[in-house]
């Protein structure tokens, strides 16, 4: 697993993400426009710029774009997906556990600061993995990026452009697949199961507000992947795409749009219901 130090408008910062990204080799993208711990961490390594990198499993680390020193992972097959996984998202005031069901709905998060959100979206992301889904983490600085390193598809990053790019990504995806579906009818055949993916995005109305703060263009670039993820609330499950998202409220556009059939899990009161019936809550 390697860590990336980038910062905005960095060339070389891209070039490392997008080969990383071609060859599939786990990481994890930190900001340091950011994240002044970050700055102050480089500083006493001896760097004054990104992108750097470091090898977490060996404590290596480096300056640049160096594509050599990064092992791709060996080409052993992921586990097989088990398609009608359910989530366990952790007990309640009775002791008793919720289990999220991704077929059934996307998943809603709503809670105060400090009540445990991101640690049911690890938690989400983990157990994904585990069984055999992919997992795209998009978080804050030093939330997601807790997540146990894994073997297959862990995408944690708390990079701007790199959240915007991954929902593009998912938004393409859902297109390609809906586009085999509809190529597989056509044919009178069954198409090939889709990979489930869970696209979490955790802490839903500071990362939109990072997107207008630090994008090049801005709140437009906020307002495009806030549609697009409107998009594949609407269409994603069908083949797929599963969204979990925290909040601290829904006065947002996404979190007023999943009120209708999603589930939702309240930190603050511990229970699990329709979000039909926190429609108004904020």
């Amino acid at each position: 697993m390697y860590t990336i130090y980038t910062s905005p408008g960095c060339g070389p910062c891209m070039t490392v993400k997008a080969h990383l990204r071609a060859h599939k080799i786990p990481h994890t993208l930190v900001d340091v426009s950011q994240d002044p711990a970050a700055v102050e961490k480089l500083r006493k390594m001896g760097y004054s710029s990104a992108p750097v990198t470091v090898d977490e499993a060996t404590g290596e680390h480096w300056h640049g774009y160096l594509p050599d020193r990064y092992a791709s992972p060996a080409p052993e097959a992921a586990p097989a997906a088990d398609m009608q996984a359910t989530i366990d998202l952790g007990p309640v005031e009775a002791g008793e556990h919720v289990l999220w069901d991704p077929h059934q709905g996307h998943l809603l998060i709503i809670g105060d600061r400090d009540s445990g959100k991101s640690v049911i979206q690890r938690g989400i992301m983990e157990t994904a993995v585990s069984v055999g889904w992919q997992a795209w983490g998009l978080g804050l600085p030093g939330e997601l990026d807790k997540v146990e390193d894994h073997r297959y598809a862990q995408v944690v990053t708390a990079d701007v452009s790199d959240q915007l790019e991954r929902i593009r990504a998912a938004s393409e995806l859902m297109r390609e697949r809906y586009h085999l579906v509809e190529v597989a009818s056509l044919a009178q055949e069954c198409p090939e199961p889709f990979q489930p993916i869970v696209l979490v995005l955790d802490d839903y109305a500071h990362l939109r507000q990072r997107w207008a703060d630090l994008a090049p263009a801005g709140e437009h670039e906020a307002d495009v992947a806030e549609n697009l993820l409107l998009g594949i609330h609407r269409l994603g499950r069908s083949v797929g795409i599963h969204l979990s998202v925290s909040c601290r409220g829904i006065a947002h556009h996404l979190g007023q749009t999943m009120a209708a059939g999603s589930t939702v899990v309240h930190t603050s009161l511990w229970r699990s219901s329709l979000v039909t019936e926190m429609a108004h809550a904020r």
